[in-house]
């Protein structure tokens, strides 16, 4: 769970995504920091609502929540490694490590709660 919330951590590519030519943006069109990647994956829980929600639109609902959108890497920019080596911790880093591990407890004090796991 925690590797999904953060799998678009640089500059808004996943390893799929770098594979597509996609990367998530925010409203300005810069990379999406860290944070707003977390947020965006937070629905991961929702997802046959948001499936339900995306059938009329072109924007999940987790882009809603975090304001960004998926678009195609401009031609030129540097591949998913080349980021991945110049890659530094930022403030956005701590926030979502701590946005993913309060995720991760609520969602293991519910399901302890409701099914006893």
């Amino acid at each position: 769970m925690a590797c999904y919330l953060n799998k678009d951590f640089l500059r808004g590519r996943s390893l799929a995504k770098g594979l597509f030519g996609l990367q998530v943006v925010d409203a300005d069109g810069q990379p999406a920091n860290e944070l707003r990647c977390c947020v965006r994956n937070l629905t991961v829980l929702l997802w046959p609502v948001e499936v339900l929600l995306l059938l009329g639109r072109r924007i999940r609902l987790g882009d809603t929540l975090a304001g960004t959108y998926v678009r195609r890497v401009p031609q030129g920019a540097p591949s998913w490694w080349q980021n991945m080596r110049a890659y530094r911790l930022t403030r956005y880093s701590g926030y979502t490590l701590v946005a993913t591990l309060a995720f991760v407890l609520v969602v293991h004090a519910l399901s302890t709660c409701f099914f006893g796991v």
